[in-house]
């Protein structure tokens, strides 16, 4: 490796740390790991929180693949928070594309900001399934594990300002949800997830996948952007996704599940 490259590598590499803690520090303080939750405090959906203005949440990308969420707890007291299974992360530069509601486009009209991402938190720092406590006027870390839901847009960077939101407001899709919560468990490698969700949320076939090369410079000869082996893992993931949302649409439209919904319309 040629001297120039090295400190160009040393140099990307420092501008990506330096963008990730400006990020951190646009709370005005530094991060710290989740915190084990309060015992005897309920905890929040972290969504509820966010529109109660309780807290506030920026994702920041290291690459496609993964990042941290940091959220703030803008109240006085300490809160408990129940994180998502999985969410969404949208550029700032993309938000209008939730007032067009174009769900699952990647049409012309759009803005030409950051791949929108989905995945779910990686901590192994939680005290639950997902619970995590953050302390009055701190703010917390938790990393996290992402794929890309659009392809053909730019690749998301610590540079890029990112924000959380329900992943139905990408996409009614039951089963991408269920995709997007076995991201962050790491039982399937960062390959087969990403072919996977491109072809639930870019529409991509598999054949179009087949065809993905990976461009070299230099002459090199461009490779597969997936191994074969890869898209059968993927496929077999869609279809346990699809099987999995199928399973729990027929729970919910079980008698017993329509009587307590009838039962909280009551209440309501």
């Amino acid at each position: 490796m040629t001297t120039s490259r090295v400190l160009s590598i040393r140099m990307l590499s420092a501008s990506l740390v330096l963008a990730a803690f400006a990020a951190v520090s646009q709370a005005g303080r530094p991060a710290i790991p989740a915190q084990k939750a309060v015992e005897g405090l309920p905890a929040v959906p972290l969504f509820e929180l966010l529109a109660a203005e309780q807290v506030d949440a920026k994702l920041v990308h290291k690459d496609e693949a993964s990042g941290n969420l940091f959220v703030e707890n803008k109240s006085g007291e300490p809160i408990n928070v129940l994180i998502p299974d999985a969410f969404i992360g949208v550029h700032v530069l993309n938000q209008d594309f939730f007032t067009n509601q174009n769900q699952n486009s990647q049409g012309s009209g759009q803005s030409q900001g950051g791949q929108t991402t989905g995945g779910g938190a990686s901590s192994s720092s939680q005290s639950g399934p997902g619970i995590f406590s953050v302390p009055p006027g701190k703010v917390v870390r938790i990393p996290v594990k992402t794929v890309c839901l659009e392809h053909g847009r730019p690749t998301p960077a610590s540079r890029m300002e990112y924000r959380i939101f329900p992943v139905e407001r990408f996409s009614k899709d039951p089963a991408l949800f269920e995709l997007l919560t076995s991201v962050a468990d790491g039982k399937n490698s960062q390959k087969v997830v990403q072919a996977a969700a491109w072809h639930m949320a870019s529409e991509k076939s598999w054949k179009q996948l087949a065809a993905m090369k990976f461009r070299r410079l230099g002459g090199l000869q461009d490779i597969p952007e997936f191994t074969p082996n890869e898209l059968a893992s993927a496929r077999k993931l869609t279809e346990q996704s699809q099987a999995l949302a199928a399973k729990k649409n027929s729970k919910d439209d079980s008698p017993g599940s329509q009587a307590v919904v009838a039962q909280r319309e009551e209440v309501r």
